[in-house]
């Protein structure tokens, strides 16, 4: 199928040497033609971010507001949107609604830092997220929201290596009560605590690694109209192994992990990601990249019974027509097999419905990048 599609944002920015804010809005917007046009859609995205410097203190605020189709959640690239920042988690819903149903997210991250000596840091973090789903969207989808709270102390061993210890915890509640009847009903509450150790390294001034190991305990419980309420609880092991390589000409990221992340069908599951991404300056116009995403999800309790593979891979180019204008390219194909019982099966032994999909996106375009106006 062909179409076209626009892909804009303006991100403005006030600084001091000790306060920065930035509020940047996006849209995209995807337009197909003949037939395809039920696939179009238009998805807005508000990011904004302020910190403020002390003495021995940092403070730190991100939020975001994004109205996204439902399509485009099950499917996620595998070139990371922010390169510099920790492999991202990826919760989606394992579901593809056709029919223009819509997901709201509000996402609020407050997070503090003090510096308490030389080589010891203290670090207090909450996240709130808030998410509901709009339109046609059916009985299988879920509002939620998904609360944490992370303290992590931070001791820099010397001038190449640094250990952390966190602990946190978290609760997550969904439901679909606004939209289904009394017979698909039910509510999952999640409560997690858990601790982690993190050791990083600097081998070098382009090459880093992290190593992260802790556990996580989960208590689930689900609640129906007619069978009543469900408890269970379980310990998965977590962690993250990553390499990070830094040069003028060459982006390089290697992880291999496992999280625990929200989703928009009812639960909290446990996700296993492998993630390789390289970007490399070839000339003074020229740039490449590529990207590989490996994900498994499975439910978590005794009586969840779900299983999602993904698989993505990302070929990028770039040529450099002038200083504000670039010409990209982009081929992206994706796969996603998901097999689930509904979380009202209680572990009973029934049948199991499975989705599969595929898809190969083409792209070429034009982008302009500008300075905007300083003042």
């Amino acid at each position: 199928m062909l179409g076209t599609f626009v892909d804009a944002q303006v991100r403005g920015s006030w600084r001091t040497p000790d306060t920065a804010l930035s509020l940047t809005p996006r849209v995209r917007d995807w337009n197909y033609l003949g037939s395809n046009k039920d696939l179009n859609n238009n998805d807005v995205y508000v990011d904004g971010t302020a910190s403020r410097r002390l003495q021995r203190a940092q403070l730190d605020l991100s939020a975001g507001y994004s109205d996204t189709l439902i399509r485009q959640l099950v499917f996620d690239r595998a070139t990371p949107q922010a390169p510099a920042g920790p492999p991202p988690s990826i919760g989606g819903t394992g579901r593809v609604a056709d029919n223009g149903a819509t997901e709201q997210r509000w996402l609020v991250n407050p997070r503090a830092s003090y510096k308490v000596s030389t080589r010891n840091d203290l670090a207090v973090g909450l996240e709130y997220t808030d998410v509901g789903f709009a339109g046609n969207a059916n009985p299988g989808f879920f509002d939620f929201d998904s609360t944490s709270l992370d303290v992590t102390l931070t001791h820099g061993l010397d001038q190449r290596n640094a250990v952390r210890i966190g602990v946190y915890g978290s609760t997550f509640d969904a439901a679909n009560t606004e939209r289904a009847p009394v017979l698909q009903q039910f509510a999952n509450s999640t409560d997690t605590f858990g601790i982690n150790a993190i050791y990083e390294r600097s081998f070098s001034e382009t090459l880093s690694g992290t190593l992260q190991l802790g556990t996580a305990r989960n208590s689930v419980t689900v609640s129906t109209p007619l069978q009543g309420t469900f408890s269970s609880s379980d310990t998965t092991i977590l962690g993250n192994l990553g390499l990070r390589r830094r040069s003028e000409k060459t982006t390089l990221n290697l992880d291999l992990g496992r999280s625990q992340v929200p989703r928009g069908d009812g639960r909290r599951s446990t996700q296993d990601q492998a993630r390789i991404y390289i970007d490399r300056t070839l000339s003074r116009r020229v740039n490449a990249g590529a990207g590989i995403l490996v994900l498994d999800q499975s439910g978590i309790g005794d009586f969840d019974r779900f299983q999602q593979r993904f698989y993505s891979v990302d070929f990028n180019g770039s040529y450099q027509l002038a200083p504000a204008w670039t010409l990209q390219m982009r081929y992206t194909f994706q796969s996603n097999d998901t097999t689930f019982a509904s979380l009202l099966d209680l572990g009973q032994d029934l049948s199991s419905a499975n989705f599969e999909q595929s898809y190969r996106r083409l792209c070429v375009a034009v982008v302009y990048r500008g300075i905007g106006i300083r003042r």
